[in-house]
Protein backbone atom coordinates (compact mmCIF):
# COMPACT_ATOMS: atom_id res chain seq x y z
CA UNK A 1 0.00 0.00 0.00
CA UNK A 2 1.04 3.29 -0.92
CA UNK A 3 2.77 5.71 2.39
CA UNK A 4 3.50 9.06 1.45
CA UNK A 5 5.99 9.18 4.70
CA UNK A 6 7.76 6.07 2.84
CA UNK A 7 7.68 7.14 -0.75
CA UNK A 8 10.71 7.35 -2.64
CA UNK A 9 9.96 10.33 -4.51
CA UNK A 10 9.05 12.34 -1.16
CA UNK A 11 12.40 11.83 -0.02
CA UNK A 12 14.72 11.45 -3.17
CA UNK A 13 13.16 15.50 -3.76
CA UNK A 14 13.21 16.44 -0.46
CA UNK A 15 17.42 15.42 -0.37
CA UNK A 16 17.92 16.95 -3.70
CA UNK A 17 15.89 20.34 -2.56
CA UNK A 18 17.92 20.66 0.52
CA UNK A 19 21.88 19.77 -1.29
CA UNK A 20 20.82 22.58 -3.77
CA UNK A 21 19.37 24.74 -0.50
CA UNK A 22 22.86 23.97 0.96
CA UNK A 23 25.11 24.93 -2.03
CA UNK A 24 23.02 28.41 -2.34
CA UNK A 25 23.54 29.34 0.55
CA UNK A 26 27.46 28.40 0.37
CA UNK A 27 27.58 30.57 -2.68
CA UNK A 28 25.70 33.48 -1.17
CA UNK A 29 27.98 33.68 2.16
CA UNK A 30 31.28 33.86 -1.18
CA UNK A 31 28.79 36.94 -2.90
CA UNK A 32 28.12 34.39 -5.76
CA UNK A 33 24.50 34.71 -6.97
CA UNK A 34 23.75 31.40 -9.01
CA UNK A 35 21.12 28.59 -8.63
CA UNK A 36 21.10 25.22 -8.08
CA UNK A 37 19.35 24.91 -11.40
CA UNK A 38 21.92 27.07 -13.01
CA UNK A 39 24.95 25.23 -11.27
CA UNK A 40 23.95 22.06 -13.10
CA UNK A 41 23.84 22.84 -16.18
CA UNK A 42 27.49 24.75 -15.59
CA UNK A 43 28.49 21.27 -14.54
CA UNK A 44 27.40 19.22 -17.44
CA UNK A 45 28.73 22.16 -20.02
CA UNK A 46 31.90 21.57 -18.26
CA UNK A 47 31.86 17.69 -18.94
CA UNK A 48 30.56 17.70 -21.79
CA UNK A 49 31.21 20.37 -24.42
CA UNK A 50 28.99 21.62 -27.52
CA UNK A 51 25.47 20.78 -26.24
CA UNK A 52 22.23 21.95 -27.81
CA UNK A 53 19.77 23.58 -25.22
CA UNK A 54 17.57 20.10 -26.21
CA UNK A 55 20.69 17.90 -25.27
CA UNK A 56 20.36 19.93 -21.80
CA UNK A 57 17.30 19.69 -21.33
CA UNK A 58 17.12 15.82 -22.15
CA UNK A 59 20.04 15.04 -19.82
CA UNK A 60 18.40 16.99 -17.19
CA UNK A 61 15.19 16.33 -17.52
CA UNK A 62 14.00 20.33 -17.67
CA UNK A 63 11.38 21.43 -20.21
CA UNK A 64 12.91 23.03 -23.15
CA UNK A 65 11.74 26.64 -21.99
CA UNK A 66 13.19 26.52 -18.59
CA UNK A 67 16.43 25.00 -20.14
CA UNK A 68 16.04 28.17 -22.07
CA UNK A 69 15.51 30.60 -19.64
CA UNK A 70 18.48 29.46 -17.35
CA UNK A 71 20.66 29.59 -20.42
CA UNK A 72 19.83 33.04 -21.15
CA UNK A 73 20.31 34.35 -17.59
CA UNK A 74 23.87 32.39 -17.60
CA UNK A 75 24.40 33.84 -21.09
CA UNK A 76 23.45 37.66 -19.84
CA UNK A 77 26.20 37.57 -17.17
CA UNK A 78 28.97 36.04 -19.46
CA UNK A 79 29.17 32.91 -18.03
CA UNK A 80 28.25 31.02 -21.28
CA UNK A 81 27.89 31.30 -25.35
CA UNK A 82 25.67 29.91 -27.52
CA UNK A 83 26.24 29.27 -31.47
CA UNK A 84 24.16 28.10 -34.28
CA UNK A 85 24.83 25.12 -35.73
CA UNK A 86 26.08 25.28 -39.53
CA UNK A 87 24.26 22.07 -40.19
CA UNK A 88 20.47 23.09 -37.84
CA UNK A 89 20.10 26.52 -37.53
CA UNK A 90 17.33 25.99 -35.44
CA UNK A 91 20.30 24.67 -32.67
CA UNK A 92 22.26 26.45 -30.51
CA UNK A 93 25.63 25.11 -29.00
CA UNK A 94 25.76 26.02 -25.74
CA UNK A 95 29.53 26.08 -23.79
CA UNK A 96 31.03 27.75 -20.84
CA UNK A 97 33.29 30.81 -21.59
CA UNK A 98 36.46 31.90 -20.18
CA UNK A 99 34.74 33.38 -16.88
CA UNK A 100 32.05 30.09 -16.92
CA UNK A 101 34.87 27.61 -16.60
CA UNK A 102 36.49 30.16 -14.01
CA UNK A 103 33.44 29.72 -11.86
CA UNK A 104 33.35 26.07 -12.45
CA UNK A 105 36.37 25.67 -10.82
CA UNK A 106 35.64 27.67 -7.81
CA UNK A 107 31.81 26.90 -7.11
CA UNK A 108 33.02 23.10 -7.48
CA UNK A 109 34.45 22.65 -4.05
CA UNK A 110 31.11 24.23 -2.07
CA UNK A 111 29.47 21.92 -3.95
CA UNK A 112 31.76 18.91 -2.45
CA UNK A 113 30.98 20.45 0.15
CA UNK A 114 27.48 20.93 0.40
CA UNK A 115 27.71 16.88 -0.35
CA UNK A 116 29.97 15.94 1.95
CA UNK A 117 27.30 17.58 4.68
CA UNK A 118 25.04 15.20 2.93
CA UNK A 119 27.85 12.22 3.03
CA UNK A 120 27.83 12.54 6.74
CA UNK A 121 28.08 9.79 8.98
CA UNK A 122 27.81 7.64 5.93
CA UNK A 123 30.29 5.17 5.21
CA UNK A 124 31.59 4.53 1.77
CA UNK A 125 29.88 1.69 1.63
CA UNK A 126 26.66 2.92 2.30
CA UNK A 127 27.16 5.30 -0.30
CA UNK A 128 28.12 3.33 -3.04
CA UNK A 129 24.89 0.76 -2.38
CA UNK A 130 22.29 4.03 -2.21
CA UNK A 131 24.08 5.43 -5.56
CA UNK A 132 24.09 1.97 -7.31
CA UNK A 133 20.38 1.07 -6.01
CA UNK A 134 19.44 4.82 -7.41
CA UNK A 135 20.89 4.22 -10.88
CA UNK A 136 19.19 1.12 -11.34
CA UNK A 137 15.66 2.66 -10.28
CA UNK A 138 16.30 5.32 -12.85
CA UNK A 139 16.98 2.46 -15.23
CA UNK A 140 14.57 0.96 -14.36
CA UNK A 141 12.04 3.98 -14.89
CA UNK A 142 13.69 4.74 -18.34
CA UNK A 143 13.37 1.41 -19.79
CA UNK A 144 9.27 1.76 -19.06
CA UNK A 145 9.38 4.59 -21.49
Amino acid sequence: MYDFDKSLGKITGLVSRAIGHRLEEKLAQHGIKLTAAQWSIISLLHKKTDQTQKDIAVFLELDKVMVKRLIDQLEKTGLLTRRVSHTDRRANYVNLTESGIALYHIVSSDAEEALNVAYKNITENEHNQVFSVLERIYSNLKREQ
